[in-house]
């Protein structure tokens, strides 16, 4: 998902723009990257989902 890659990328630069080079290993990331995810996913569906209502 590009749009996910984009959030990714956008995170490490402004970490890196801190700083911060672990912030890879902070389960803070993990949590917002999952749910992120879990958002995009949702949105792709209810954008591009074959079931119309």
């Amino acid at each position: 998902m590009n749009k996910f890659n984009a959030y990714m990328y956008y995170q490490n630069a402004k970490a890196y723009s801190e700083g911060n080079h672990r912030r890879w290993d902070k389960d803070s990331l993990k949590k917002e990257s999952y749910q992120k995810l879990k958002e995009y996913k949702e949105e792709f569906n209810r954008l591009f989902s074959s079931e119309k209502t």
